[in-house]
């Protein structure tokens, strides 16, 4: 998800001010959030602003969620400053990649989240993903991928990528339960592919803030079909592919709990639909390879002409939007 410096001060116009006399009944849809707005208010009730907006993003397929996860950043940063910008972890942060486009940072979390940025750190893939790049791309200034718990987040916001670890923990619930995973081993590669999808997704929000780069249609799909791009470049369709199989486990949920209307309005495409561009680009990018790919999921055949026009088409976009930014 990302939300641009402008959009916090436009977008969100929808929304009109409470008094604090007004706290106890607070409606985020009632409240205006935005950067010149909330440092008038005082810390107790940007507190229970954020408690509020947390309380309405754990709301599942929730038409006003991005909005409500806009002002959790908005007032959780905030926060964060005027408490001498302490990170929320009680430790100072792991940098291990200090690059001049990007920065890659782990907060230490909790006990009961100790694990995921273990896991992460160990494996050293996360380096690897941010050295490539870091070898790829010549940004005007540094993106920081900061690893991190307690905040909004998988999402981009004004410089900073906050990817966090209950993402870990919540799609490490959905893999065991679903037993998508044969083995722990599995189970930990799903899980550092999806990570790396969504680190790539997230990375094209903010080639489109930072560049200011047009968009035409859902800027969700756009930075899907980004991440598609960068896996298959780095040849790492297992990564994309991976995505689509997450996408695909939540679409059976979704399903056994039926669709509200509510995800009708949501930023992102369904899941489903999401799993199946997804699979449409990584066949386009190799149609031979993936011969069979298009077969396994039920797609039928014209599609595969089509697959192959979208990837290269995206891909051109792509390459012709951000051409100055890449190394040669």
């Amino acid at each position: 998800m990302k939300h641009t410096i402008g959009m916090v001060a436009t977008l969100v116009t929808l929304l009109v001010g409470v008094t604090q006399d007004a706290i106890s009944q607070v409606n985020i849809r009632e409240v205006l959030i935005t950067e010149e707005t909330v440092t008038s208010m005082s810390t107790e009730y940007l507190q229970q602003v954020y408690q509020g907006v947390n309380q309405q993003i754990e709301i599942p397929d929730n038409p006003w969620k991005d909005a409500w996860i806009m002002k959790a950043w908005i007032v959780f940063n905030e926060l964060e400053r005027r408490a001498g910008n302490v990170a929320a972890a009680a430790e100072e942060p792991v940098t291990t990649v200090v690059g001049e486009s990007f920065i890659l940072q782990y907060e230490l979390p909790d006990e009961t989240l100790a694990p995921y940025a273990n896991l992460l750190m160990e494996s050293g893939v996360m380096e690897e993903v941010v050295t490539d790049l870091e070898n790829t791309f010549q940004l005007p200034q540094p993106i920081l991928i900061r690893f991190t718990s307690g905040k909004p987040g998988p999402l981009y916001y004004q410089g900073v990528i906050n990817m966090t670890y209950e993402f870990l923990l919540s799609n490490h619930e959905i893999i065991a339960a679903t037993g998508y995973a044969e083995t722990e081993d599995e189970l930990v590669l799903t899980l550092l592919n999806l990570v790396e999808f969504v680190l790539y997704h997230e990375v094209g929000h903010a080639l489109v803030d930072m560049l200011d780069l047009p968009v035409l249609g859902k800027e969700e799909d756009a930075v899907d079909g980004f991440a598609a791009v960068v896996a298959s470049a780095f040849d790492l369709d297992v990564v994309a592919l991976t995505a689509a199989d997450i996408f695909n486990l939540n679409t059976s949920i979704q399903v056994s709990n039926e669709i509200s209307p509510a995800a009708f309005w949501d930023s992102h495409s369904l899941d489903q639909q999401r799993m199946y561009s997804i699979i449409c680009m990584i066949y386009g990018s190799d149609p031979n390879g993936y011969s069979s790919l298009l077969n396994d999921v039920g797609m039928p055949s014209e599609k595969e002409s089509e697959c192959v026009y979208s990837f290269q088409e995206t891909s051109r976009n792509w390459i012709r939007l951000i051409a100055d930014y890449i190394k040669q």
